[in-house]
């Protein structure tokens, strides 16, 4: 039997809405993998992350920008 880990990998990142305002955006996920598919899979969860945050910011920025122009 194969051993199995948990992994868990996040990203964050922080949104400067001007006038000492900002915004924290934080996406964490989790799997549990046979431990020699572990490198794949980290690196599969961070992309989610990362996509996941990025892709918040970038609506974020448009309404911020949509009620100000």
């Amino acid at each position: 039997m194969s051993q199995v880990i948990k992994i868990t990998r996040g990203f964050s990142a922080k949104v400067n809405l001007g006038n000492y305002e900002n915004v924290d955006i934080s996406c964490s996920a989790q799997a549990v993998v046979p431990a020699e598919e572990m490198d794949a899979h980290s690196a599969g969860l961070y992309d989610f992350c990362r996509d996941q945050v990025r892709s918040e910011v970038e609506e974020i920025k448009r309404r911020k920008g949509g009620a100000n122009g």
